[in-house]
């Protein structure tokens, strides 16, 4: 069963574009894995510096015990003690689900929505 991650990350200012870089190559580098379903990037409007990332990956003990130990994400996981005001990013799992939705997001979600990275398209997801 499908699991969704919400992550939210409050970024130091002069580390923005450094963040941005670094994520950018993450989520290019998940959009090849087997396991991947979907991630979505949300930008504060609010303020530039907080971010949400929303992951959808197959299985969760894959994420915890295959993906998060992907060579790619070395660079990623060293600099983030530098990149964000408060390292303890709060990590949410919304638990297992039958599918994605592929009904728009709300209204609430939409606004939020400043930047999108989107995943892979496979058929049946959004």
């Amino acid at each position: 069963m499908a699991v969704t991650y919400l992550i939210k990350f409050n970024v130091v200012p002069d580390q923005r574009s450094r963040f941005l870089a670094l994520l950018q190559d993450v989520l290019d580098a998940m959009r090849s894995e087997p396991m991947f379903h979907e991630a979505v990037l949300h930008c504060d409007p609010a303020s530039d510096c907080r971010f949400m990332l929303y992951e959808t990956w197959e299985d969760h003990d894959d994420v915890l015990q295959v993906q998060l130990q992907r060579p790619y994400r070395q660079a990623w996981h060293e600099a983030l003690p530098a990149l964000l005001r408060c390292i303890a990013a709060s990590i949410s799992g919304f638990g297992t689900t039958s599918g994605i939705t592929t009904e728009p997001r709300s209204a609430k979600v939409r606004n939020w929505c400043r930047a999108g990275v989107r995943g892979r398209s496979r058929p049946g997801y959004s």
